[in-house]
């Protein structure tokens, strides 16, 4: 399948699909004289790193993961990556839980407060 194709499936634009390409987010694909050829693989990373963005996941956090090697070990390193990520939402939510409880008690405190005359 061509850029142009893929772009469309999955809703990137050629742009982001080069860029993904020479930052080693996806393998380098195979050509067809001039043109880029994607395989099902290549699609489904591409939309796995939509989805990551749209979690607020950077690129940057997902170079360090290997598309290279055996599969078993990639999955287990994406699982781990995920767990992280995980981790680093939840502890998020402890601090915005913390923050709202504080807010409460001042939102609380000024409407015990008289107010001036």
């Amino acid at each position: 399948m061509y850029i142009g194709a893929v772009a469309k499936q999955t809703g990137l634009s050629i742009k982001a699909i080069r860029l993904y390409e020479e930052w080693g987010l996806i393998r380098a694909p195979l050509r067809k004289g001039r043109y880029r050829t994607y395989d099902t693989t290549d699609i489904n990373q591409l939309l796995l790193i939509k989805e990551a963005k749209t979690l607020g996941i950077k690129l940057s956090q997902l170079k360090a993961l290997s598309t290279e090697g055996d599969q078993a070990i990639q999955l287990e390193s994406v699982q781990q990556f995920l767990l992280s990520i995980k981790a680093d939402f939840q502890r998020q939510i402890i601090e915005l839980e913390d923050k709202l409880v504080r807010l409460d008690v001042c939102i609380h405190g000024l409407e015990s407060c008289e107010s001036p005359a």
